[in-house]
């Protein structure tokens, strides 16, 4: 009965000597000889290495033999392409010999993100230097296509669920700076749409395979590894930062012009949310949360040609601040800027749809929802001046308040969740 695993053995022993001997006789990868056609060997190893078939060969070998020819591997790195092939190869060598988690396989991998980083960015300084105008744009539309066709390569997408999330956020903010703004419309969606979903990653191999071989050579991940999830990288980057501004202009709306809601503190927060992946906001999955930091951009903008037009003369960057974001958010073609118009309807619509839900809750019989209103409301009000029955003072319903936070907060618990307003978005009336 255990002829044939004996069997198997021994090929899977042989197979890997094989490769060895291969590896061993494989001359350095050159352009020289990617133009004359001597790579074609090169190609052909690395694919096999990131194949199921060597995964299931190394199986069946005893681990000393599994190692030694790992190392074989690591020892003729140099022989490879190094802009393609090494870093996977570096990387696979030390995921299957170390493990995901293994200090050296993280840095491995930081490695890698490191020099498609360094590419972008060199790249895109040197198009912003000006050096030869036109030419030093284009290459760095080139370089930016190759990054992110190398990032929506398997052996890169097997590895993206491994990251810590330090090295993700730095690698989506990379891109975000360097990488997507030299990209075509269609690029940008792939990357976006790709980078870290498995089902993206599939449908790329199957239509490399469909019209030849990438150029790294690689097909599919090897079957040990770590397969790449649905992490959706780059949109749930975006969708933190934008939370993040988001969570910032509203709380900066609702303490202004006290301390700590400063000019000073404003002009951070708008700074944030220049962030080069913000401009991709609509990557976003979730609509509420667009709408949502939408809103608070466009209050905290018009609040500065309103009630807070002084803090552009205390800090005088926020006028530029304000009119790059209306540009980048708030801009539509053939109309110009539209924020003020676009802010107008929602303000009107959300108040709307708020009186309506209020309307629908009181033709209910009874009152015990609104008690529960009446109960957190009045917390929020001053206290009654006990000897005259009059409030020692008033609270203001002018701009963001927590009447209207309270509000909008029982609204929803009223309507199990499905009733959606911004913070700060109901009027006053």
């Amino acid at each position: 009965p255990c002829a044939p695993c004996a069997m198997n053995h021994h090929f899977a022993a042989s197979w890997l000597r094989s490769l060895s001997t291969k590896l061993e006789k494989l001359v350095e990868w050159s352009w020289a000889g990617e133009r004359q056609g001597a790579t074609k060997e090169h190609r052909n190893l690395f694919r096999e290495f990131y194949s199921a078939h060597f995964q299931r060969t190394l199986a069946l070998v005893e681990e000393q033999k599994k190692e030694e020819f790992l190392r074989t591997i690591e020892r003729n790195l140099y022989k490879f392409d190094p802009k393609t092939q090494q870093f996977p190869l570096g990387c696979l060598c030390a995921l299957l010999q170390h493990g995901k988690d293994s200090p050296l396989t993280q840095e491995k991998v930081s490695a890698w993100v490191d020099f498609l980083l360094d590419r972008l960015v060199r790249a895109a300084s040197t198009a912003g230097a000006g050096a030869n105008g036109a030419v030093a744009l284009s290459s760095a539309r080139v370089v930016a296509a190759e990054v992110a066709e190398e990032c929506l390569s398997e052996p890169f997408q097997v590895l993206v669920s491994l990251m810590k999330e330090s090295l993700r956020d730095r690698l989506a903010d990379g891109l975000g700076e360097h990488g997507l703004p030299h990209l075509d419309e269609a690029s940008q969606r792939r990357l976006l749409e790709g980078l870290g979903n498995a089902q993206a990653a599939s449908a790329q191999s199957q239509q490399g395979q469909q019209a030849g071989a990438s150029p790294s050579g690689a097909s599919q991940p090897a079957a040990g590894a770590a397969q790449p999830q649905g992490t959706f990288l780059l949109p749930e980057r975006i969708e933190a930062l934008v939370s993040r501004c988001t969570q910032e202009l509203n709380s900066w709306m609702a303490r202004a012009p006290r301390f700590p809601a400063t000019p000073l503190a404003l002009a951070d927060a708008l700074a944030r949310a220049e962030h080069p992946l913000v401009r991709f906001f609509t990557a976003v999955r979730a609509a509420q949360k667009k709408e949502a930091f939408l809103v608070s951009v466009a209050l905290a903008l018009q609040s500065l040609r309103t009630r807070f037009r002084w803090m552009c003369v205390a800090e005088p960057v926020l006028e530029c601040l304000s009119q790059e974001l209306q540009q980048r958010l708030f801009f539509v073609a053939g109309q110009g800027p539209v924020m003020d118009l676009w802010l107008t309807s929602r303000l009107k619509k959300y108040s709307g749809e708020a009186a309506a839900r209020v309307a629908a809750l009181l033709a209910q019989p009874g009152a015990p929802k609104l008690e529960l209103l009446k109960a957190k409301l009045q917390p929020l009000f001053p206290p009654l001046d006990e000897a005259g029955g009059k409030a020692a003072e008033w609270l203001s319903l002018d701009g963001p308040c927590e009447v209207a936070d309270t509000v909008v907060a029982w609204l929803s618990e009223e309507s199990s969740n499905t009733f959606f307003c911004p913070q700060h978005a109901l009027s006053s009336e």
